[in-house]
């Protein structure tokens, strides 16, 4: 199968492509390394927005450093629609009713 590097911020991380999802060590390795790049951010994140559970908080740190939805898609097997769905559920569950993707994304690249 084929795997591609994505660089972030100066360091680089295995992203697994189409061909096999994502792993559950692949999103914590991606959550340490943005943990220690920007201040601790799944807790800080977390103590924020208790609700939101570990798929929340992946989804989360894709937008972080940039992905897009359509990337997002492909590392998680799901179809774009259903990645749309997923980010407006969690920008309402973060932000509430008035909660679009828009300011979602914006609120987490600059959390």
């Amino acid at each position: 199968y084929t795997r591609i590097f994505l660089i972030s911020f100066g360091c680089s991380m295995v992203i697994n492509t189409v061909e096999e999802k994502a792993s559950t060590k692949d999103f914590v390795d991606l959550g340490n390394l943005i943990d220690s790049l920007f201040d601790n951010f799944s807790i800080r994140l977390r103590n924020a927005c208790p609700s939101i559970n570990s798929m929340d908080l992946c989804m989360c740190y894709l937008i972080k450093i940039g992905i897009s939805p359509i990337d997002i898609a492909s590392l998680q097997l799901r179809s774009p629609s259903a990645i749309s769905m997923a980010r407006k559920r969690l920008a309402r569950k973060i932000l509430g009713d008035s909660g679009t993707i828009g300011k979602l994304d914006k609120l987490i690249r600059s959390f």
